[in-house]
């Protein structure tokens, strides 16, 4: 594979991890605009079954930044290995925990504020109001 190539592949996996992140923030602000909206008019089952769907389709996202930020740094310790001289594989970066922290630890607790936001703060309200 040459620098091209594998720097090609690099920008693609980065493109590819933003566009999962973008992905699950889509989801997670249709969520959450659904639950002000309707959660307080919608019954506890139908609550629950909507969040265990949410839950769902925030899997393939989330899991997808994290196969994308590893598979970049693969190809960055690739690059860096094979064409050592290249100013396309200059610097070390930031380690690859760091990255996923940044981008998985603010992910999971916007997932589980949403939840929190829906069950215990706007259906809270609608059971108080009873």
């Amino acid at each position: 594979m040459s620098e091209f190539e594998l720097f090609e592949a690099l920008i693609m996996s980065v493109e590819v991890y933003v566009l999962a992140s973008m992905n699950f923030l889509a989801i997670l602000v249709a969520y959450i605009v659904a639950a002000y909206v309707a959660g307080k008019d919608i019954p506890t089952p139908v609550a629950v079954g909507t969040s265990l769907v949410y839950t769902m389709f925030l899997i393939p996202p989330l899991s997808g930044v994290i196969g994308n930020v590893s598979r970049t740094y693969d190809l960055g310790s690739h690059l860096q290995a094979q064409f050592p001289d290249s100013p396309l594989a200059a610097g070390a970066g930031v380690p690859l925990e760091i990255t996923l922290s940044l981008f998985c630890i603010p992910m999971i607790a916007s997932w589980l504020g949403s939840l929190y936001f829906m069950h215990l703060y706007i259906r809270r309200e609608a059971t108080s109001d009873n």
